[in-house]
């Protein structure tokens, strides 16, 4: 693949890339996608994102788990 003058990028090369970006996401983007993530309308590639980042951090796991829970007893609290 050829992007601007003439550079040549290897497909190996653009994932290389692309991984970069997806592993140096911060914790508060993440934390800020994740209720979008819990209901399942974040896109593809926000979905991607976030797991990529939840698999090599324990911090936004515990903070995921939290998420979950708390938003499992509000729909409790708000069905009786």
């Amino acid at each position: 693949m050829k992007i601007g003058q003439g550079l040549l990028i290897t497909e190996q090369k653009l994932n290389f890339w692309k991984g970069l970006r997806i592993m140096d996401v911060k914790c508060s983007v993440v934390q800020d996608l994740l209720p979008s993530y819990i209901d399942g309308i974040c896109s593809n590639e926000s979905k991607s994102i976030v797991e990529s980042h939840l698999s090599n951090c324990e911090d936004c796991t515990e903070y995921l788990n939290l998420s979950r829970k708390k938003y499992l007893t509000i729909a409790m609290a708000v069905q009786t």
